[in-house]
């Protein structure tokens, strides 16, 4: 419970508030098992510009995990993140990256610590409400001899 207060204010806790948006998605490139469709990934995030050349984006969430990877867990997590944020007409694409902390590691994240990349495209209106993909890597950076990485692709909505 500590956990996912501290998460709602470390989402909620910048004054420049620009948008808010949802992702849900599956994983990809699972490690030992080629079912990997039902491990899934949800999350609640807000962004906005850091500054002329920057945006940030600020991340809570978590993926559940069936364990078909021994020793594979769920967790939650949250990610802030500075990257770029294009929008051209009435299309975008963004990457952003930066530090994650987990609730919890398991035999694919071999630490609570992570490095968190999102890339995402799709499409938006004038008031910038967007729905589009995206896909999401995290990874200890080698911090720990288990590295395998968790990656995740799926939709994008923000408003």
């Amino acid at each position: 419970m500590k956990f996912l207060i501290a998460a709602f204010l470390f989402l909620f806790s910048t004054p420049s508030f620009a948008s808010i948006y949802l992702n849900w998605g599956t994983a990809f490139d699972y490690p030992g098992d080629s079912q990997y469709s039902d491990v899934q990934t949800y999350a609640l995030g807000h962004g906005g510009v850091l500054s002329k050349k920057f945006d940030y984006i600020l991340e809570a969430g978590g993926w559940k995990d069936p364990g078909h990877f021994p020793g594979a867990k769920p967790a939650l997590y949250t990610s802030a993140a500075i990257g770029l944020d294009l929008r051209l007409h009435e299309k975008y694409a963004s990457y952003f990256i930066g530090p994650s902390i987990l609730s919890d590691h398991d035999t694919i994240l071999g630490s609570n610590y992570q490095v968190f990349h999102k890339f995402s495209f799709g499409v938006r209106d004038e008031r910038d409400r967007r729905i589009g993909f995206f896909i999401k890597h995290w990874s200890n950076a080698g911090l720990t001899k288990i590295n395998y990485g968790r990656n995740f692709a799926g939709l994008e909505v923000a408003f």
